[in-house]
């Protein structure tokens, strides 16, 4: 607003202008509306505050968004300022503010087809982000940000820091999504204060709907940005929209705009010439601050205050106002007094359709009288009248001849056109006149109304319409049927071009002698086994063209088969007259649609004396009298079995040595005399005796049915049970059976048998899990089973291997042509093993490491002479760890303090001693291991150190015994030379539970005491992974560690005499020729000097495990280092 004349502002020279030109954002004909609503995010404060609203103000629409003393003097005790009215109380990035909510209110059933969210304020235009803003729907306890776009910056009006903006975001899903209900809008990017034009911030939410209920409207959504100041008008013509070309209509204009004030008049909003105004919107003041619907107030909306200083959000009723057939209006924005910046323009207005269905019709008429025959001339009349408000366009109307007629050539007629438009006969061919016969699609096409011609229909305004004839003739096909015909009407609405159609129908019946072709099959099993079952399926079916109603069917089964019964089965709409029976004469009555069938099933049993005979039986079925048989030639179907003798079951036995289930060229040269049993039932049929030397077997006339094979050792047929000689197992199949179902010669019915000793067992972590007994070499309680152990059989020319499953769990099938036989597995610590029963335990732990510890290494002995199943369990434990080695320094007097882990394999007591050590040397460890030293018990102490390792020792997920701290503290007492090194050797034994084994652990911890300022740091890495140095590095056995100690001289006085000393870690052995052919790196300044492991005179040495480097004198400022690798073992 331009409001004070007398005041001095930055503001820059106004003058009318269209920042971005309006164009369409949104345009859809359907039954529906548009909605908008929308509240303001600032208001006038009361006096000193800047956060408390005015309401006076704000409920006083002649209040305008700029405060003034009784001078006319800017007001400084006053000033715009952010709404915060979500009780959520949400915050916002800095230069962002407030949050107010509108309802929105649907009506029932309406279905949100576009929402577009848009807001306006003052601000930087440099600043990024007005084109986001935060919005919080229906249901939703967070905002979402809304990055949109943004329309447009008015750079004559403000200062150059805070220049009016409009921005828009598509919030289609989320109306979608969330309907109804308050929608709270915030953290709008906005200045804030008191000046001449006025601050000010708001929203508004623009909603275009479908409801079937509404009136069918062209709903047009348009945005840019305007300016629009006393004595410079702004003119836009928005197009695209539509009106009805005839008759009255409702048309709705909706508009969003800012900066425009309810104190300031002159403001009007001039449609095609004509002032708009409403109820909310005086035709002088049309921008004054309000959010109305239809001369109604908006007041779903928190807070709701009356005046929205400076935010319009208005929708009014133009009816009168746009003229029939427009596509585009001229709006002019003038001001006499006030200025203010239109954005949005919406149209909904009013659109009809024609209707030509409503009075759509056609009707039928046999031209010689009575019933309708075959030959007999039908003539088809259609019409209809537009009884609807709007021109319909192209009209055609199509219609298909009816099957089993024929279309009658030259009888195209048109009785009733629009008005202008041609009448008369017309040809049948294409491309002519307005009508033509389609003899490629089957139909008759006319093309009506005031302009039509040979390729497209014409205009039929409202009131008017059309009748069109034409003629078919009955064909023989359509004896006994109903001619249905459909004709079809398409057309355009002139206004809107939206297409129509509508269908219209007549039937006539014409009777004909019936007529039916009653088709019968019969199949029946090509071979049958006397004694066993037959079965026939006969299918008599109606193949048209006419229903028949009691035909007649017989079957004569023949003798040779008994026990025959017999069932009908309808269906398509058939029926038997009877469901089912028994005996070898089938005789029943039928009724038979077109298309409807029966089927008969037919069963029995072959006579034994029917062998070697070829049984013929056939079925027939005939039409009723007065029903001619179409088809005489399938009116019968016969089927011809031929009986055989019996079926031949057929095998071999076979000695399995892998065994792997599979017949891969063995045989049952090295078995023994083995029977083969025919059981049915539990009846032994028949046994044939399988010999080494033969090692096939073959049942012959075999009766079809449902046998067992048993594999037996004897030939007894009162034993029906598979049992294998004595040292054989049952390989393939396991339980030495095979089931099968004789119905023809069956071959390949294979036994496989393993020569030898089934050994099974368990490779377990013997670590007393779960309340085991550990270190026993028994798997109790919930001792875990290894996995992927590989568990070996040898007797040292032949070895077999098995990979212990999930469970731990192996299975080795030992030969029993092998020598002694040795079993063991190469995991490390052994505990010892069991054989099911006695257990045998490991006496040490050089026994139970060594690779051919009597805890994983068993003799079993000559494998002729073992068991068929033999088991043998290993027990295992993880190997118990003490690390890392570490090295450290201090000052003299100083105390340094070595952080270590422990994690035991097994449980038992751990002893911790000092081996060596000149200075004084205390330990302490994390006894409950809950990540500190604060317990009882845990502060330092002197060496030993006991820890019990009991079964409330806490477990990792793998039930792995958890590595717990354990921390050594070195104490130098005063008067040590700076470069003295003290080497404390730890010395440890885990004394296994229930078990005479020491489990020996050893590392050492070297300190160094300097003097001045020396830094020393150390650092490793995995260089067989190429990894990068740091405190700590992980490595498997096999790869290489390459460690580093930097020294820095941090102090301003040189250091004499330091040596570099770090013990090599256990476990790891130093790599020869690391670098150059050489084992050390020492850098000093940038100097780099290779040297040997050896004592030959050079600065470096390894010796007693230990990694030696005499460095001399450091500078202050001078820094090196020593680097040096190791390979795990």
């Amino acid at each position: 607003m331009k409001r004070l004349l007398s005041l001095a502002f930055l503001l820059a020279l106004a003058h009318a202008q269209v920042v971005t030109p309006f164009n369409i954002r949104y345009q859809t004909t359907t039954n529906g509306n548009i909605v908008l609503i929308g509240n303001t995010l600032m208001c006038m404060s009361v006096a000193f505050s800047l956060t408390q609203c005015s309401t006076t103000r704000m409920n006083d629409p002649t209040q305008n968004n700029t405060a003034l003393t009784s001078d006319n003097q800017l007001d400084s005790s006053r000033r715009m300022i952010f709404i915060n009215a979500d009780p959520a109380n949400p915050s916002w990035p800095s230069g962002r503010g407030g949050s107010t909510a509108a309802t929105l209110s649907l009506p029932s059933g309406a279905q949100v087809l576009w929402a577009g969210l848009y807001w306006g304020a003052r601000a930087n235009p440099s600043a990024s982000g007005r084109n986001q803003i935060y919005i919080k729907g229906p249901g939703q306890s967070s905002y979402q940000s809304l990055s949109g776009t943004l329309i447009g910056t008015i750079t004559d009006w403000g200062t150059d820091t805070t220049r009016p903006y409009t921005a828009f975001a598509d919030v289609t899903s989320l109306v979608q999504n969330r309907g109804n209900g308050q929608y709270w809008v915030g953290g709008i990017l906005a200045s804030t204060g008191n000046d001449g034009l006025g601050f000010y911030a708001g929203w508004a939410l623009v909603v275009v709907y479908r409801l079937p209920s509404e009136p069918l409207r062209n709903l047009v959504v348009y945005d840019g940005l305007a300016s629009v100041s006393s004595g410079n008008p702004v003119t836009v013509t928005p197009s695209g929209f539509l009106t009805p070309l005839t008759g009255p209509f409702t048309a709705y204009l909706g508009a969003v705009a800012f900066e425009g004030d309810g104190g300031i008049t002159g403001d009007q909003v001039v449609l095609n010439g004509s002032p708009v105004s409403d109820a909310q919107n005086p035709v002088n003041n049309f921008f004054n601050s309000s959010v109305s619907q239809l001369g109604t107030r908006f007041t779903a909306k928190n807070p709701d205050y009356i005046n929205q200083m400076a935010v319009d959000v208005d929708l009014v009723d133009v009816t009168g106002r746009i003229p029939n057939g427009a596509t585009s209006a001229t709006i002019q924005f003038t001001s006499s007094g006030d200025t203010y910046f239109p954005t949005v323009l919406a149209f909904a207005t009013q659109v009809f359709l024609p209707d030509l269905t409503t009075t759509f019709t056609k009707t039928g008429q046999d031209l010689n009288g009575g019933n309708l025959e075959v030959g007999d001339i039908l003539e088809y009349t259609i019409s209809f009248t537009n009884t609807g408000l709007d021109g319909a366009t192209n009209v055609v109307v199509r219609d298909p001849i009816p099957p089993g007629t024929q279309y009658v050539p030259g009888s195209l007629q048109v009785l009733q056109n629009a008005t202008g438009a041609p009448t008369g006969t017309f040809t049948d061919a294409p491309g002519d006149d307005i009508a033509e016969y389609d003899s490629t699609g089957g139909r008759v096409v006319f093309r009506l109304g005031t302009g039509a011609n040979a390729s497209q229909g014409g205009l039929i305004l409202p009131s008017q319409g059309a009748t069109v004839k034409f003629r078919v003739r009955v064909l023989p096909s359509a004896a006994g049927q109903a001619l249905t015909n459909t004709a079809q009407v398409t057309y355009n609405s002139q206004t809107l071009g939206t297409e129509f159609s509508q269908t219209a129908s007549s039937s006539i019946t014409v009777s004909v002698q019936p007529a039916a072709d009653l088709k019968v099959t019969k199949t029946g099993p090509a071979s049958a086994l006397p004694g066993g079952p037959i079965s026939y399926t006969v299918t008599v079916e109606n193949l048209g063209p006419s229903p028949v109603t009691g035909a007649s069917f017989t079957d004569n089964v023949p003798p040779e088969i008994t026990g025959v019964a017999w069932s009908c089965t309808p269906s398509g709409g058939a029926s038997c007259s009877a469901p089912s029976g028994t005996g070898n004469a089938i005789s029943l009555t039928l009724n038979l649609p077109v298309g409807g069938s029966v089927t008969i099933a037919i069963s029995g049993t072959v006579s034994p004396s029917a062998a070697g005979q070829t049984l013929a039986n056939t079925a027939s079925a005939f039409p009723p009298a007065g029903v001619t048989e179409v088809n005489p030639d399938d009116n019968s179907s016969s089927a011809s079995t031929a009986v055989a003798l019996g079926y031949t079951l057929s095998g071999s036995v076979y000695h399995d040595r892998e065994p792997n289930g599979a017949k891969n060229g063995e045989d049952w040269s090295s078995g023994v005399t083995v029977y083969v049993k025919l059981v049915q039932g539990s009846a032994v049929v028949a046994v044939q005796a399988v010999s080494p030397s033969a090692g096939t077997y073959a049942f012959s006339a075999v009766v079809p049915g449902t046998y067992t094979l048993v594999l037996d050792d004897n030939g007894n047929t009162l034993d029906a049970t598979p049992t294998p000689p004595p040292g054989w197992h049952f390989i393939n199949p396991g339980g030495g059976a095979l089931s099968v179902t004789v119905n023809g010669d069956l071959s390949g019915l294979d036994f496989g048998l393993f020569h030898g000793t089934r050994l099974t067992g368990t490779v377990f972590y013997d670590d007393g899990e779960g309340g085991g007994t550990a270190n026993n070499a028994v798997k109790e309680g919930a001792e875990r089973g290894v996995a992927g152990v590989t568990v070996t059989a040898t007797d040292g020319t032949h070895t077999r291997t098995a990979l212990t499953d999930g469970n731990g769990n192996y299975l080795l099938w030992i030969p029993y042509g092998w020598g002694t036989v040795t079993l063991s597995h190469p995991t490390r610590p052994a505990t010892g093993w069991n054989d099911g029963s006695t257990a045998h335990p490991v006496g040490s732990f050089s026994d139970a490491n060594a690779p051919t510890s009597p805890g994983a290494v068993v003799n079993l002995g000559a494998a002729s002479s073992l068991p068929p199943v033999l088991v043998r369990h290993f027990g295992v434990v993880r190997t118990s760890l003490l690390r890392p080695p570490q090295s450290g320094q201090t000052t003299s007097p100083g105390v340094h303090t070595f952080a270590h882990t422990f994690r035991p394999g097994t449980l038992g007591t751990f002893t911790l001693n000092l081996g060596s050590g000149a200075y004084a040397y205390q330990v302490r460890a994390d006894r409950n291991c809950d990540g500190d030293f604060d317990d009882a018990g845990e502060g330092f102490s002197p060496f030993p150190l006991t820890l019990t390792v009991g079964s409330a020792w806490p477990r990792e997920a793998d039930g792995s015994l958890k590595a717990c701290a354990l921390e050594v503290r070195a104490l130098v007492p005063p008067g040590e030379p700076a470069g003295r090194t003290d080497v404390a050797l730890l010395q440890g034994s885990l004394a296994w539970a229930g078990s005479g084994v020491a489990e020996p652990l050893a590392l050492t911890d070297l300190l160094t005491v300097i003097g001045g300022e020396v830094r020393l740091t150390k650092e490793v890495r995995n260089a067989t992974q190429g990894g990068p140095f740091g405190g700590t590095a992980q490595a498997k056995p096999g790869e290489v560690l390459e460690y580093c100690i930097t020294y820095r001289n941090l102090g301003t006085a040189p250091v004499t005499n330091l040596t570099l000393a770090d013990p090599i870690p256990f476990f790891s052995d130093l790599v020869l020729g690391a670098y150059g052919g050489k084992e050390l790196r020492w850098t000093h300044g940038s100097t780099v000097q290779d040297l040997t492991a050896a004592q030959d005179g050079d600065a470096g040495h390894v010796a007693g495990g230990v990694v030696y480097l005499l460095v001399g004198t450091v500078n202050p400022g001078e820094s090196g280092g020593l680097c040096y690798r190791v390979q795990v073992r």
